[in-house]
């Protein structure tokens, strides 16, 4: 009887450590080739999933950019000036301000500098009393009888007197307590007089307008 062909669709293979000698034998890979691992719809290798192709960027895709652990900086987290950077831009300023003040004495002959240059209390109280007058209408227009209110600001501008005042206390001079009082009781009640002036108004409205007869 003719020896049949072995058609067996299985292949032993020596997978032994060892030779007959004793010698260590390499373990040989086996070579698959990457037709036979997709062939069908069944995987033969594998954890029962099947293979899949890795995704191949378009010519027009770029890489996705790696995000940034790092957080932004903000204005709030920067350093603020050292107190070095400080008393070097306090002695800084005082030097300039005297070569001003010499340049101005050669230039008046020996003079000492008028007082105009030398800022007192006044000088910071002088700003928000000229604003609130403003605001209130009772400078900077020409026709008072057609004159812009506003009372919102010349509130702001009382409070932050009153602020000053709060601020300053037992600091000041018996002279410049007394102009910042005297500023704030003239500033009060001027903005007393508007207020009450426009609740008249709204109650007693004009004839010829809406609610007046």
């Amino acid at each position: 009887m003719p020896d049949k062909k072995d058609e067996s669709p299985f292949t032993v293979s020596d997978r032994r450590r060892f030779s007959a000698e004793g010698t260590t034998v390499k373990e040989a890979t086996p070579e698959v080739e990457e037709d036979k691992l997709t062939s069908g719809s069944t995987p033969i290798l594998g954890t029962g999933a099947e293979r899949k192709p890795s995704p191949a960027l378009k010519p027009d895709q770029p890489p996705a950019a790696k995000e940034s652990t790092t957080p932004p900086t903000s204005d709030a987290a920067r350093p603020g000036p050292t107190a070095q950077q400080k008393d070097e831009s306090s002695r800084a300023y005082k030097k300039s301000t005297d070569e001003m003040d010499a340049q101005i004495r050669r230039e008046l002959g020996g003079q000492t500098a008028p007082d105009d240059f030398k800022v007192g209390f006044d000088r910071i109280v002088e700003p928000l009393y000229v604003t609130t007058l403003v605001q209130l209408g009772f400078m900077g227009q020409e026709n008072q009888a057609q004159r812009r209110v506003d009372i919102i600001g010349a509130r702001q501008s009382i409070d932050a007197l009153t602020l000053l005042q709060e601020k300053t206390k037992g600091n000041l001079a018996a002279s410049e307590t007394a102009l910042l009082e005297d500023v704030l009781y003239d500033v009060r009640m001027k903005y007393l007089e508007v207020t009450n002036a426009l609740a008249r108004a709204v109650q007693n409205p004009p004839a010829g307008k809406p609610g007046g007869k």
